[in-house]
């Protein structure tokens, strides 16, 4: 058995049965063109990419096997701004966009085996990853948004919910965001 087979037998030992992968990896190490590297670049694209399509492959064998399972990719909406000045992160809206690709492609391959996949991009939420920012530059986000106020995990874990239930079964190869309002501009 090769490695993908062992992790895969090591993931249905534990956990049995898989109806549901969510996955929300994410990095956004800010650098301009100029200053990013290649290695950097590379990393953005690992974590933020890359590990969506390793962890569908370890879990949509147990879905088969399950008789069908949901996949809620979470991505940002970032992929649907125009970045302002000071905002450097072309490799994070890259990684990003790829999520979205990815989505509906696996939405599309994966709709005869009774797996819907969907991804949710979240705006700016308040998690360990935003703590370093100042809260004035937070409220400069959150206050162009029509919700005032910094989105949390749990504004994010009700739509992955929702797309992960039977309510959603004819939902796939979808974006929800779930930003407070601020693509509406």
């Amino acid at each position: 058995m090769g490695a993908r087979g062992s992790r895969r037998a090591e993931v249905e030992q534990r956990f049995g049965r898989v109806d549901i992968l969510v996955h929300a990896a994410g990095i956004y190490p800010m650098a301009t063109l100029d200053e990013m590297s290649t290695e950097q670049w590379r990393r953005v694209m690992a974590v933020n990419l890359d590990a969506h399509l390793v962890g569908a492959r370890h879990i949509v064998p147990l879905m088969r096997k399950a008789g069908g399972g949901a996949i809620v990719a979470i991505g940002s909406d970032a992929v649907g701004m125009v970045t302002p000045p000071g905002m450097d992160f072309s490799h994070y809206i890259a990684s990003k966009m790829g999520v979205v690709g990815l989505v509906r492609a696996l939405a599309s391959e994966l709709a005869a085996d009774n797996i819907i996949v969907n991804a949710v991009h979240p705006g700016f939420t308040d998690t360990e990853g935003a703590s370093a920012m100042p809260n004035e530059q937070k409220a400069q986000v959150y206050m162009q948004q029509a919700i005032k106020r910094l989105g949390t995990p749990a504004d994010i874990a009700g739509p992955v919910a929702f797309l992960t239930s039977d309510d959603a079964r004819f939902v796939t190869g979808q974006t929800l965001v779930v930003d407070g309002g601020w693509l509406r501009l």
